[in-house]
């Protein structure tokens, strides 16, 4: 989540199953960038609305989108 001390490029080179969460307020990070790299590694970027940096009031949505992406790799 929030992948504040991981470049867009070491996410790119990972080579696995790969979710990265991160609040629709947080600009630590170009979203633009960083959804590339999350594509090129072919995972999933998921932009939680109304959260920052820290998700505070946003656990939930973190936890269905964590949720979600476990079942469609169980195949379920």
């Amino acid at each position: 989540m929030s992948p504040r001390a991981v470049t867009a490029r070491e996410l790119a080179g990972l080579g696995r199953a790969l979710l990265v969460v991160v609040g629709e307020l947080d600009s630590t990070l170009s979203r633009a960038e960083l959804a590339e790299a999350v594509a090129a590694a072919g995972g999933e970027l998921v932009v939680v609305e109304g959260a920052g940096a820290h998700f505070h009031h946003a656990l939930p949505m973190v936890g269905k989108a964590v949720r979600t992406w476990l079942k469609m790799l169980s195949g379920k």
